[in-house]
């Protein structure tokens, strides 16, 4: 489920919302007419990561399937091998995209940044683990409020947040997470991470997030690939929980 919503979140950042700044165009919909392929593999990269949702969920957006202890129905082997070939072309897609967002040229940019992700002790960190940055934050998941505090600004109706040992700010996701958790990486991930050459420079240049962006989409289709070959259907759908 996560593997589907990282896929259809990552390519719409990576193409939609990210790219057309690189390459100099308003919107991703302006960059078709000089690049109406690269912005179709895209699309069909997000599409798939609906499906997948779709399959596991009962429909892409705000699924319904999922339950506290398991699923209303646990899916079908063949619903998701029905997947299996299109996620086998947006593999594809995703060791493309690092490659073309790695040939981007970077604005000259550095800085020492405090990271923060979740670190899981045997899985690239989707949804458990516990907290830590690169200058030494450890903490269990429910110690988020030692550390961290969450303030309104005005003006805004989101709510920031800051450490609370005086340093500030701190930065998660992509970038965060393949610097923090490389090693966790799925091996096609790491392999395409090794040949950017831009693990130092995800870590310092806040515009090289795109190429970790780039690294987390083949760490998710080749995740939902090996979820898919390997899955037997529970013999049942939900566990009891209290």
């Amino acid at each position: 489920l996560y593997c589907g919503e990282w896929i259809e979140s990552h390519a719409l950042h990576i193409y939609l919302l990210h790219l057309p700044d690189f390459l100099g165009y308003e919107s991703g919909i302006a960059m078709v007419a000089d690049h109406r392929p690269v912005v179709e593999n895209a699309l069909r990269a997000k599409k798939v990561g609906n499906e997948i949702i779709k399959a596991l969920g009962g429909r892409p957006i705000h699924p319904v399937g999922v339950r506290v202890g398991g699923w209303s129905r646990a899916p079908r082997k063949s619903e998701l091998m029905a997947l299996r070939s299109e996620l086998d072309a947006g593999l594809q897609v995703a060791k493309d995209t690092v490659k073309l967002v790695s040939g981007l040229q970077m604005p000259p940019f550095a800085r020492e940044p405090r990271l923060v992700c979740v670190k899981h002790p045997s899985e690239y960190p989707f949804n458990d683990g516990r907290i830590v940055s690169n200058d030494g934050i450890d903490i269990p998941l429910g110690a988020w409020r030692t550390m961290f505090e969450e303030f309104q600004v005005e003006g805004s109706n989101a709510l920031h947040a800051k450490a609370k040992d005086g340093k500030g700010v701190y930065l998660l996701g992509p970038a965060a997470r393949v610097t923090l958790a490389h090693d966790q990486l799925h091996p096609l991930a790491k392999e395409q991470l090794a040949a950017t050459g831009f693990a130092e420079l995800i870590r310092t240049n806040i515009y090289a997030s795109i190429v970790a962006r780039a690294v987390e989409l083949v760490h998710a289709f080749a995740e939902a690939i090996d979820i898919i070959d390997g899955y037997t259907p529970p013999q049942e759908a939900l566990v009891p929980w209290k």
